[in-house]
């Protein structure tokens, strides 16, 4: 059985509740991504607050924490989704699917 892909979706919601539905689309199009190209996803969510409270804990983080820190929630993705990824797979000679 395949390793499954770890993702980490840092959210806002914490922040401000109207990133939850954002967060909500996210999920669905990783998983519809997973269903289009056979691929397991392991997602976890960290919110903003966590990182604030615990930023060891997040070293991917470090770099965007002065900007949060100084903008606030202004910095999160863009709140309608759209996406695509071509995953390029080596195991199976190279050849990549896109969903």
């Amino acid at each position: 059985m395949p390793e499954k892909i770890k993702l980490v979706l840092l959210s806002f919601a914490c922040c401000n509740p109207k990133f939850a539905s954002s967060d909500k689309q996210y999920l669905e199009r990783i998983k519809e991504a997973g269903v289009k190209t056979g691929l397991e996803f392991q997602i976890d969510i960290v919110h903003a607050t966590e990182v604030m409270m615990a930023p060891d804990h997040f070293p991917w983080m470090r770099d965007a924490l002065p900007l949060f820190m100084k903008y606030g929630s202004a910095i999160a993705a863009k709140r309608s989704v759209s996406l695509s990824a071509t995953v390029e797979l080596r195991s199976n000679g190279g050849s990549s699917r896109k969903a």
